[in-house]
Parts: structure tokens; C-alpha cells; sequence
């Protein structure tokens, strides 16, 4: 499904913008222009979606907006193309571990690390 997990709000725009917010804990500017750039090259414009950008709301509070403009303002909508621009994103980090373990020689190196989300649920990541 499309449940980006207990980390994201999602919430109508607040603005004249016909869309909907996703307010993510613990992310920054890193996912938060990935999200937009993605959606912004291959959406705005070009099907429902008429708008896509971030904002660090304030440098205190642990969090970042992604606002979606959608012409039918369904949810919906705009929760389909986050999960193809989090999908999208994956699959380039995925290509870029791949490409990097050809290069140097080092595909089959596994590193683990955990990371304790802002819910306090560990949660592992593998990096090739």
C-alpha cells in the first residue's frame, strides 16, 4: 500500500493550493528535494499533479513539508505520486549502490547500521 508510516502527517493544504501537505519527522532538506526535483521533472504539468516543493518550516522543529498541488484534489492523488517519487528515489540509490559495487570491487561488502526513528522503533538499514 501507500503508508509512508507513523513518521508522516499527511493534511489539505492550509493555502490557496488545491493539494496536500506531508509532514515528515527526522527528514530534512536531503529527501525533501530529492521528493520535490523528482516530482517537479516528472509530473508537474504533466498529468494531475500542478505543483511540488518543500520547506523546512522552522530549523527547531524536526521536521519537512512536501507540499502537492493536484487538480482533483484527491488525497489520493497526491499520495500516489509520493509513493512513485519514494519508489523512484529507492531505485536510484539501488542503481548508484550497484554501479559504485562495480567500480570499486566491493558489491558483496554488507554494512548494517541501526537507526532509531523519531517513533523510537529501531529500524535497519543495509548499505551495499
Amino acid at each position: 500500500g501507500d503508508n509512508f508510516g507513523s513518521s508522516v502527517v499527511v493534511q489539505r493544504t492550509d493555502g490557496q493550493l488545491i493539494g496536500w501537505d506531508f509532514i515528515f519527522q527526522g527528514e530534512d532538506h536531503t529527501l525533501g528535494h530529492l521528493i520535490q526535483a523528482w516530482i517537479d521533472k516528472n509530473h508537474v504539468g504533466k498529468d494531475a499533479i500542478t505543483f511540488a516543493g518543500y520547506d523546512i518550516p522552522h530549523p527547531l522543529r524536526d521536521e519537512m513539508v512536501i507540499r502537492i498541488g493536484v487538480i482533483d484534489g484527491k488525497e489520493a492523488s497526491a499520495r500516489d505520486v509520493m509513493k512513485k517519487a519514494m519508489l523512484a528515489g529507492q531505485g536510484m540509490f539501488e542503481m548508484w549502490r550497484d554501479q559504485w559495487g562495480r567500480l570499486t570491487g566491493i558489491a558483496d561488502t554488507l554494512v548494517t547500521r541501526s537507526v532509531t526513528a523519531p517513533n523510537n522503533n529501531s529500524r535497519r538499514h543495509q548499505i551495499k
